[in-house]
């Protein structure tokens, strides 16, 4: 069994690993959801996840496509209304940008608007409560929420027409 001490010499050059060009491919991105998966089979409770977060917030600036982040969520929105002819599409697409959310939006033939999203847990947060605000012409009437499993398939965030 591994003591902390040598679980953190392990993590923080894999996770250190992020530090080079902010980006990392996806080879590399997998070898460190592999590294600290195994880490994690060595610890117990919250002390893995609390060690995951801490290598992760350590450098705020790298993305890990693929990998494996506690903190990211995927959900779908459908949102009634006065929510087409208004440019809700346009204001969701600002607000994800705002939010870091990537994935899709687009009208539905009901006058619905259906949004696909995936990003980080609080800004997913964020992002909602904007999407329940709209745009100023828009009368935002219900939400329907649903989780769904994070693909990481998202790159952007795009209209779908």
């Amino acid at each position: 069994m591994f003591s902390l001490k040598s679980v953190f010499l392990i993590a923080v050059p894999t996770c250190s690993g992020a530090r080079t060009g902010g980006v990392i491919d996806k080879s590399t991105a997998h070898r460190i959801s592999s590294d600290v998966k195994t880490i994690g089979k060595f610890m117990t409770g919250n002390t893995f996840e609390m060690l995951v977060e801490l290598c992760l917030s350590a450098f705020p600036q790298s993305r890990f496509p693929g990998a494996f982040r506690f903190s990211m969520v995927a959900r779908r929105f459908i949102i009634s209304g006065m929510v087409q002819g208004v440019g809700y599409r346009f204001f969701a697409m600002r607000a994800a940008a705002r939010h870091q959310v990537h994935g899709t939006v687009r009208n539905h033939p009901d006058g619905r608007v259906e949004v696909v999203a995936e990003g980080d847990r609080d800004a997913m947060d964020a992002f909602k409560n904007e999407l329940a605000t709209g745009p100023m012409m828009a009368e935002v009437t219900d939400i329907e929420e649903t989780d769904l499993p994070v693909t990481g398939r998202y790159r952007d965030f795009r209209i779908d027409h």
